[in-house]
């Protein structure tokens, strides 16, 4: 499974050509891999960093995730595919992301 995680512009469009492709075993992997990108989510426990994820994109308190860490990290990643994050967050520069499996 791949994430491409790409820049925007300041006006929320993705980028061409930019991004980091983060390339995993499957989507819990793929969840671990982006929680450790920066020391301010590294130290979270993976369903807290993905809930407090959601809620800056989805706004607010979200829809509980899926008891199994697993289901988890695959709704997680589906939810956050289909999000407009620079649209909903009003943060310029916010990463949009595309999913592909192999």
């Amino acid at each position: 499974m791949k994430i491409l995680i790409r820049s925007t512009t300041l006006d929320g469009e993705p980028i061409p050509g930019s991004g980091e492709t983060i390339q995993a075993a499957d989507c819990l992997e793929v969840v671990e891999l982006m929680r450790g990108q920066t020391p301010f989510t590294a130290s979270r426990a993976p369903r807290d960093y993905m809930t407090e994820v959601l809620s800056g994109i989805e706004g607010g308190p979200t829809q509980p995730l899926p008891e199994d860490a697993a289901a988890a990290a695959a709704e997680f990643l589906t939810r956050l595919a289909s999000s407009k994050p620079w649209r909903r967050c009003g943060s310029p520069g916010a990463p949009t992301c595309s999913i592909t499996r192999r």
